[in-house]
């Protein structure tokens, strides 16, 4: 009967080829600081650029916080002026769409929007306090170190819960770390001053 012949086991000359992506997946330069090292593999047989399940999971964790920088998160701004009092401003923070530009609107008076390129990140610090929960006691907190045009400049950026810790601290630190921002990113209109 043709059901039957249906059923019959694939010859390996009947399998369709294995699919294949359709554009390369990118190469993601490792970062001790958001644990994540994907591409090689040392004794499983799999070579460089095959992902394995872990990494795949890492992958998609990274993107999930990707995504969420590039929605926007309100966050604290906390900055010091010249006599030395603290100033909290809250502020939008983003990534553009492009992955190239950290951007911030002010919520209170003019509402102006700053932006620098990713490329003037030097360094990215979980700056936050009390136990390890930093529950009411302690603040989730990042301090992101810029350099331009010779000048470092330090963003505080107080978080409003652990999660979005988590995802400022490593999406941002993978993006500048996979060269997402790329030098010749387009040039800040605004600048990063934080007093």
């Amino acid at each position: 009967s043709s059901w039957v012949a249906l059923r019959r086991p694939c010859s390996p000359s009947d399998r369709p080829p294995r699919a294949r992506p359709l554009a390369p997946l990118p190469r993601f330069a490792p970062s001790e600081r958001c644990g994540m090292g994907l591409g090689r593999k040392d004794a499983g047989g799999e070579g460089i650029g095959d992902l394995g399940r872990e990494d795949l999971g890492i992958f998609l964790e990274l993107r999930r916080h990707v995504k969420r920088l590039q929605v926007g998160t309100p966050l604290l701004l906390r900055s010091v002026d010249s006599r030395g009092q603290e100033d909290l401003q809250i502020c939008t923070f983003s990534i553009t769409q492009d992955l190239t530009t950290l951007k911030w609107q002010d919520q209170e008076g003019t509402g102006k929007v700053h932006e620098v390129p990713l490329s003037s990140v030097v360094d990215i610090r979980d700056d936050s306090s009390g136990a390890a929960g930093a529950g009411e006691d302690g603040h989730h907190a990042l301090a992101v170190k810029l350099k331009r045009d010779g000048a470092e400049t330090t963003l505080e950026m107080i978080c409003a819960s652990p999660e979005d810790l988590v995802s400022w601290r490593e999406g941002l630190a993978f993006l500048v770390a996979s060269g997402a921002a790329s030098p010749a990113a387009s040039p800040s209109r605004d600048g990063a001053s934080s007093g």
